[in-house]
């Protein structure tokens, strides 16, 4: 079956590149790939380009009704919102450096099955990315850093305004050309000095060639590397400069700032731009601290976080700057991708796949633990819903434990003695034959006879199961009403329930058929059944729900504070206890805004300003506990085998009603009273 490579209409505003071109879409469908092509108005690539090489077009969107195995191939994120993602995808995501939103984003591939092969983490075997667009992000960073600076030169004061989008680097060229020769000659003559740090990598060099394609004397253009960053910033070089170009690769360690709010309070800063082109302003590596948002082609540039004194500072931090020049970023990139392509359909054993593969699950094994970090903490704040959730997993009625426990539940047990096994052997023996000679594992066709497929409930221990389907189904027409079970109820216990009668055609259903129904049927109300505990632990929860607990059982100490470096400065110290800034430039509700309820429980993190909200000292209390426990030992049985019949028999919780028979003179204020209550009218004696 050829691998299908499904290229989505991306939807990101002003995002005119492709990770696929018609050349390499071409290279594809030649090595026998089927490639499918999303129409799209805004790609820099016409669809007819596409259709010339033999890709089929498809609607726009039509990859979320995809084939499950399907490969769904991107430029940008997908969009915000909450469907599972259960395909394999190829694209940027943006979420593996724990950025903003990076865990509920991970978790739409995870829950879903789904995988994500992020273009920026795919690496060869020395760990350097097979395919950037690194040097046309710097190139275009460059030139909207140029123009911006011409626009303040020009109109101080007034925000600049979108950016033109261009064909070709050449046209790119000559624009900014045109804006920046009468900008100098309104800056005294004085062309603008750029410092670009980063500038040995693919990004600077990008940067720093423009530079040189507009005229720039190489006295104004300071190139900066590893050796030139090493002391560690910030920087007195960066403020003196007239722009300032970030193409370092943020990894995930963190480094002394580039620039800072104090480094620019210094009377020298000549510092108008900065273009940010590794752009990730939310990350906590991030050496550009001063901003913490993106900008857009339509809005390309933002203050700084804070005021700052004059002159006017403006940060560029455009995600997608190669999109200015797309066709040449397009061709670039999509040709470097083009070898890993190739490889697509052996991606399960191929180097660069493989190495995506195992960082998307490292990733999502951090986000779930995160997850599952918060839980615990929410849980162990007093947060009811969260303490419930985390018993209901402790005791497998739920989560991962419920599915390993039903894993070894399924497996039929062997058997207990030599005789047994003797007995067990004949009867597989006997069957195989009977299979042999028997017309059921066939099914005749007008073209034949075909092989009736094997199923995945033939391996499991069908009569127990049904033994624990039958037990559940009493057990909640038993506890109705004083119950919370997940799902829906067990209701028929007849694996040929949905096998018809006779096909469309009017002819007997195939064994084919008969078996997807009855697998569809095991699939279903396997989801349904509780498996079953030990006794020991079934005891367990027997005595909590009964009150065994120990009272402030689950009381833990406060979070601890976070570290503080020992190089901090008395000055920094200082700062951090009180930033007068903020008081002096806002209502101090707002610099003292207090957490939510909810995020002191789940980080863990007591708020202590005068304007938090308290939580209670104590949020569960040892009844509410026993009445927990008494919900999850509701649904939770204990097998036990008869060891002569080798039946199976199941015992589930139960309420225990304690309450003590009334005596004689509580039953006294009944005396004189119907049973509905009413006080009887004494008759007179005769």
């Amino acid at each position: 079956m050829p691998t299908v490579i499904h290229l989505r209409a991306d939807t990101k505003p002003f995002e005119r590149r492709s990770p696929l071109s018609p050349k390499t879409a071409k290279a594809l469908l030649d090595a026998g790939y089927i490639v499918r092509v999303e129409r799209s108005a805004e790609r820099i690539y016409n669809d007819e380009e596409f259709a010339e090489v033999g890709a089929e077009l498809v609607p726009a969107g039509s990859w979320v009704k995809a084939p499950k195995e399907d490969i769904i191939f991107g430029l940008k994120e997908l969009p915000e919102d909450d469907i599972d993602l259960p395909h394999s995808y190829i694209h940027f995501q943006h979420i593996f450096k724990k950025q903003t939103g990076w865990v509920p984003s991970l978790s739409r591939f995870a829950r879903a099955g789904g995988t994500l092969y992020d273009l920026e983490f795919l690496v060869d075997e020395n760990n350097r990315r097979i395919a950037a667009f690194g040097f046309f992000a710097g190139y275009a960073g460059a030139a909207v850093a140029f123009i911006s600076w011409a626009h303040q030169v020009l109109h101080p004061g007034v925000t600049q305004g979108e950016v033109p989008l261009f064909e070709n680097a050449p046209a790119l060229v000559s624009h900014v050309k045109s804006v920046l020769e009468p900008a100098i000659a309104a800056n005294n003559g004085q062309a603008p000095r750029i410092i670009v740090i980063g500038a040995l990598g693919r990004c600077g060099s990008g940067a720093v060639q423009f530079c040189r394609e507009i005229g720039l004397d190489e006295e104004s253009i300071i190139k900066w590397d590893m050796a030139e960053t090493a002391k560690g910033g910030p920087f007195k070089e960066v403020v003196e400069s007239d722009i300032f170009v970030n193409c370092v690769y943020l990894g995930p360690n963190p480094a002394p700032p580039f620039v800072t709010f104090d480094s620019l309070a210094t009377p020298e800063r000549r510092l108008r731009v900065i273009c940010d082109v590794s752009c990730d302003p939310n990350s906590p590596n991030n050496p550009i601290p001063i901003y913490s948002t993106w900008s857009t082609f339509d809005k390309p540039t933002i203050p700084t976080s804070k005021p700052v004194n004059d002159p006017e500072l403006r940060i560029i931090a455009i995600d997608h700057l190669p999109t200015l020049i797309p066709r040449e970023s397009s061709d670039e990139y999509s040709g470097l991708l083009l070898p890993a392509l190739l490889t697509l359909d052996r991606r399960d054993t191929e180097g660069v796949w493989t190495r995506a593969e195992a960082t998307y699950k490292d990733r999502a094994h951090l986000a779930r633990a995160y997850t599952a970090l918060r839980t615990l903490r929410a849980a162990n704040s007093g947060e009811k819903a969260a303490m419930e959730s985390l018993i209901s997993k402790g005791f497998g009625r739920s989560g991962s434990r419920r599915r390993e426990l039903m894993a070894q539940f399924v497996i039929p047990q062997g058997p207990k003695d030599s005789r047994a096994l003797e007995e067990a052997l004949d009867s597989a023996r006997r069957s195989n034959e009977a299979n042999k000679a028997s017309s059921s594992t066939t099914h005749d066709t007008t073209d034949g006879t075909v092989k009736v497929k094997k199923a995945f409930f033939e391996k499991w221990d069908q009569q127990k199961l049904m033994r624990i389907l039958q037990s559940q189904r009493q057990q909640q027409r038993d506890t109705k009403g004083t119950a919370s079970w997940p799902g829906t109820p067990v209701k028929t216990l007849d694996p040929d329930q949905f096998i018809p009668k006779e096909t469309i055609w009017g002819k007997p259903p195939g064994e084919n058929l008969k078996q997807t129904k009855r697998a569809n049927w095991w699939r279903r109300n396997a989801e349904k059944i509780m498996p079953p505990l030990g006794r020991g632990e079934w005891e367990m929860l027997k005595e909590l729900s009964n009150g065994g607990q120990e009272r402030g059982e689950w009381q833990i100490p406060e979070r601890r504070p976070l570290a503080s470096s020992l190089a901090a400065t008395e000055e920094m110290t200082a700062q951090r206890r009180w930033n007068w800034k903020d008081y002096a430039t806002k209502p101090t509700a707002i610099v003292e805004k207090p957490r939510s309820l909810k995020q002191q429980r789940r980080t863990g993190q007591k708020d202590s300003s005068p304007y938090s909200v308290k939580d209670r000292d104590r949020n569960l209390s040892t009844r509410w506990f026993q009445r927990a426990y008494t919900r999850a030992w509701q649904l939770t049985p204990t097998m036990t085998q008869d060891p002569n019949t080798l039946k199976y028999s199941f015992t589930w919780g139960s309420i225990q009603s304690r309450l003590p028979p009334a005596a004689k003179h509580q039953l006294d204020i009944f005396e004189g009273v119907d049973e509905n209550g009413r006080k009887q009218k004494n008759t007179p004696s005769s």
